[in-house]
């Protein structure tokens, strides 16, 4: 008996709760829906680095989207020194399907945010019901659905446990607590744009201050006297969060000199920079407009992925709230809430214009819907759990007959209002009319106000409308898989193209001949590539790109060196689209001397007496040449400046060809070159850096273990 009431307690039904969410998506799980959107993108990067790694090499470049881009950016979206990968990797290579690994990833951070509210909430409020509420409330909101859409918990769910390490060390300092916000800020700083949360921080900090003025003080001095008695702890901590910001500002650094575009995000602004995005508008993924667009839903019988959706039961605590007196961190929470909507109401208010002139880094961030979701909601579920917090307690200190008349008459206006919407869902009805009975045993009994029992009750009180809704969700989805484009990528040798990724390009496999479904024209812009490419790919039309990039390798006799006039794009329109023995070449002021040998180059099907592929990853590739005579030899591959190539470990010059490519001047008899991106000493500093996230996080896990945070 003993053991069956340890099973209920609040943290072993929030398990129980998991299990439920799991089942209710088991579409996914059992290969009947696939991802959709921009969750696409991300399981395809994730999949690029998970299968690189697992041959031993982070991939610093991407040659498969928009002709080869470095893959920083990627990275910086998927955060590869997150630790919790690392069982993705292990699960693929013990042959668990890559898609039901990365699945099991994406659902136990669905777990680790919902356990991260149950923390937060506990540490804020002390009262273990609410803990148990707000985190159920998040797990069967829609925060928990963006998982197959898109990619908001890789930001949403640290932010989570940033704030409970945070406001766990403001109240009692200690190691381990500022571990975990040195992890957590270490995940944030490495995970797609970090404005985001540097935004929540700093307005967290204003109204902390003026809500929180009285405390300042003593926080101030629990953090003065721990900082002075770990000095070197602190400071290794700071030193770990530093390094960890330098790869994302070399990045930002070389985007700055433009080496880079990002087209889909950089039109219609006056930047210079490349990572510089348009200015938000009212209706361009703003806050209300998100609202606006999930009004269209308001049947829930129509949901979709992406539409605003939390569990009634949270709208009944809310109506219920409006007649109990309010807290301060009520207080504190509705101003955090007000202030970041006011900014992320462009039309609203002039806040957001003021802050894009005045504050920098409100250049390079957009989609402000995305505070919605990182911030907004978990606010509104914490501000609930402190409602349904402050009725328990003063059932306790108020008249009990007063209680029980609002809560009947909160609940009647409630019912009476639903059932005259046309559209309501008979599982929200039901749930109102539960809540009403809960509440008012709640009042009556004592014997009903144990932790225990009450976690049950809001278990399915909670539960109860999400079951419907997720089932038509599930009905409305797309139920088709995808293939990853990534599927093809290995180790072994290759040497013809896998096909070509990037918003830009054509997502087939390009040959001689070209569908006539495909566009032969131009493309005027890429979401991300290098600015030569995007430069390139803006005068040359597809058909002629596709034939060049048909081979990896291609060996050239004749070459033009670059007139100060720039590229004649329609001379090299025409070479490549006829295979012509010819390409134009930038900086070669002097090359080897080269003999024509006829009307067409020469392209490497396989391996070859004169040309054959050794090695090659995602930075790097080994080549063996024994040519008859001087060659010019093009890798179809982006050019970039940090790539560089060794002529039998000497120095080769890599030139810039067609406006695009990688080529280098071959001569006669037996050579081995050697392509790579990144030097030794950067890719050293990068296995610093994942190493050092591993040590943190082991750290972290220790410290948790020996003060007992895991049996809390």
């Amino acid at each position: 008996m003993t053991k069956m009431f340890r099973l209920l307690s609040p943290f072993a039904l929030l398990v129980f709760s998991f299990l439920i969410w799991i089942v209710l998506f088991k579409a996914y799980f059992l290969g009947q829906s696939g991802f959709s959107s921009d969750a696409i993108s991300y399981y395809e990067h994730i999949h690029f680095f998970i299968k690189s790694f697992s041959f031993g090499e982070i991939p610093f470049w991407d040659p498969y989207w928009s002709g080869g881009v470095p893959n920083e950016f990627f990275l910086r979206r998927i955060c590869p020194y997150n630790p919790l990968l690392f069982p993705v990797l292990l699960f693929f290579k013990l042959g668990m399907p890559f898609y039901l690994a990365y699945l099991f990833f994406l659902s136990f951070y669905v777990f680790l945010g919902a356990a991260g509210m149950y923390f937060l909430t506990r540490r804020l409020t002390g009262d273990i019901s609410s803990a148990f509420l707000a985190a159920v409330l998040l797990l069967f909101s829609a925060f928990s659905t963006r998982i197959f859409d898109s990619y908001m918990l890789f930001v949403s769910v640290p932010i989570i446990w940033f704030f409970y390490f945070l406001v766990s060390f403001f109240l009692k300092p200690g190691r381990f607590h500022i571990l975990g916000v040195t992890f957590c800020l270490m995940l944030l700083m490495t995970t797609y744009i970090p404005f985001y949360f540097l935004i929540a921080f700093f307005s967290f900090l204003v109204i902390f201050f003026l809500v929180y003025f009285s405390a300042i003080i003593v926080v101030w001095q629990r953090l003065t006297f721990f900082f002075c008695s770990h000095k070197l702890f602190v400071s290794a901590c700071v030193l770990a969060v530093f390094l960890v910001t330098l790869p994302g500002a070399l990045f930002f650094l070389e985007a700055g000199k433009g080496k880079i575009e990002v087209s889909g995000r950089h039109y219609n602004t006056a930047e210079a920079h490349g990572l510089a995005v348009q200015n938000q508008a009212e209706d361009s993924w703003a806050v209300p407009e998100e609202f606006y667009f999930s009004a269209y839903y308001s049947d829930l019988r129509r949901i979709v992925l992406a539409i605003v959706y939390v569990p009634c039961f949270a709208f009944i605590l809310f109506v219920l709230g409006a007649g109990i007196r309010a807290s301060r961190l009520m207080i504190f929470l509705a101003l955090w809430a007000g202030v970041i909507l006011l900014f992320t109401s462009p039309f609203a208010s002039p806040f957001y214009a003021f802050l894009r002139t005045h504050i920098f880094l409100f250049k390079y961030f957009r989609n402000l819907h995305f505070f919605l979701w990182f911030i907004l909601i978990p606010i509104f579920v914490l501000f609930v759990a402190e409602q349904f917090r402050l009725f328990c307690e003063a059932v306790g200190q108020k008249n009990r007959l007063l209680l029980l008349f609002w809560v009947v008459i909160g609940h009647t206006v409630f019912f009476v209002l639903l059932s005259r919407q046309p559209d309501v869902l008979p599982t929200t009805l039901v749930t109102v009319v539960l809540s009403l009975l809960f509440f008012l045993a709640y009042i009556c009994w004592e014997s009903l106000r144990s932790p225990r029992v009450i976690s049950l009750c809001l278990l399915s009180l909670v539960v109860l409308q999400p079951l419907e809704v997720f089932y038509y969700l599930m009905r409305n989805q797309d139920n088709s898989s995808f293939r990853s484009s990534y599927d093809s990528f290995s180790n072994k040798i290759s040497y013809h193209s896998t096909g070509v990724l990037g918003e830009a390009k054509q997502d087939w496999f390009p040959g001689d001949a070209i569908p006539a479904r495909q566009s032969e024209l131009p493309v005027s812009g890429f979401y991300y590539a290098t600015n030569h490419y995007s430069l390139m790919r803006s005068f040359v039309g597809a058909a002629a790109v596709s034939r060049f990039e048909r081979n990896k390798f291609r060996a050239f006799d004749r070459t033009t060196r670059l007139k100060n006039s720039g590229w004649d794009w329609a001379s090299i329109e025409r070479a490549m689209a006829g295979n012509e023995n010819m390409v134009w070449i930038e900086g070669a002021s002097a090359g080897l001397p080269l003999f024509f040998s006829g009307q067409s180059p020469k392209n490497f099907d396989g391996p070859s007496k004169e040309f054959r592929i050794i090695h090659f990853g995602s930075n790097f590739v080994t080549l063996e040449t024994n040519f008859s005579s001087p060659c010019f030899l093009v890798w179809t591959d982006a050019w970039y400046p940090s790539w560089q190539a060794r002529l039998n470990k000497k120095p080769l010059p890599v030139f810039c060809v067609n406006g695009a490519y990688k080529g280098v001047f071959v001569p006669a008899g037996e050579s081995r070159i050697t392509f790579f991106y990144v030097t030794p000493w950067r890719y050293a500093f990068e296995c610093i850096l994942l190493g050092g996230f591993y040590l943190v996080f082991v750290l972290l896990l220790a410290s948790g273990l020996r003060k007992g945070f895991f049996r809390e």
